[in-house]
């Protein structure tokens, strides 16, 4: 089975969208995937819903969305989600916080990754008040006030925390695959593409599409050697392979 991930389109209506993939790019975008793979999971923030006009309208913001892009839409709801903090109101339509895909040789988990966040980002209203504001201040065209209010919880972490380095969808990731037996960790959440081969398995982040990029990772269970290759803009940006009992990192741009 190969499976095809992304995340962190960051979806939202008029000025409040920080996808920088256009509709047609991302209908393009969604051909790769279906083309390469026999299942598409989008691991979490698809969308801002936490950025409406009006505190907690989170569903006009999908009204809004439908109207502005219908084949885009159309198209992510024949894809599996899995719940984003951005995102998080889905989980009153079911929406999962994760997903599992088992096979005799691999053993996949995906979720979003901000399940590990600092306390801080999950002081109740915190976030979604702070993002409020933001989406306010974007669309006022603001968007290095809005961006410095996104990142003052993360420099407010790295200052607390300047002795040590921290990566805590890697830690997490680490501490899941040692725990439970998982052999792949994928998530998003930092938009950072990368992958990292440990002692207990192979940790996956799949990137963004709000960064000027198309980010996307695919993961290949063939029962032979099972692999992930990592995608940026149509080239191969890293990729990991499973030989015998241990992942390991194969190439990387």
């Amino acid at each position: 089975m190969k499976i095809a991930v992304a995340s962190d389109l960051h979806l939202a209506p008029g000025g409040a969208n920080r996808c920088t993939a256009t509709p047609g790019q991302l209908l393009d975008f969604f051909d790769t995937l279906e083309s390469q793979a026999d299942r598409v999971v989008l691991a979490g923030d698809l969308f801002d819903l936490d950025r409406p006009r009006v505190p907690g309208d989170w569903q006009a913001q999908l009204r809004a969305l439908r109207a502005e892009q219908p084949e885009v839409m159309r198209r992510l709801d024949a894809f599996d989600w899995v719940l984003g903090n951005h995102d998080a109101a889905l989980a009153r339509r079911g929406v999962p916080q994760e997903r599992a895909v088992l096979t005799d040789r691999a053993r996949v988990l995906i979720r979003h990754g901000h399940q590990w966040d600092m306390a801080l980002k999950k002081i109740p209203g915190l976030a979604a008040g702070a993002n409020f504001v933001a989406g306010w201040l974007q669309r006022a065209e603001w968007k290095g006030a809005a961006g410095a209010l996104g990142q003052a919880p993360l420099a407010l972490d790295r200052v607390w925390n300047r002795h040590e380095r921290r990566d805590r969808c890697l830690r997490g990731a680490q501490a899941l695959m040692a725990g439970e037996d998982w052999d792949v960790v994928v998530c998003g959440h930092s938009h950072r593409l990368r992958l990292v081969a440990g002692p207990h398995g192979l940790f996956v982040n799949t990137g963004s599409l709000c960064l000027g990029h198309l980010d996307w990772a695919l993961i290949d269970t063939d029962p032979a050697r099972p692999s992930v290759t990592l995608w940026r803009d149509d080239q191969i940006f890293q990729r990991a392979e499973k030989r015998a009992s241990h992942w390991q990192e194969i190439g990387s741009i």
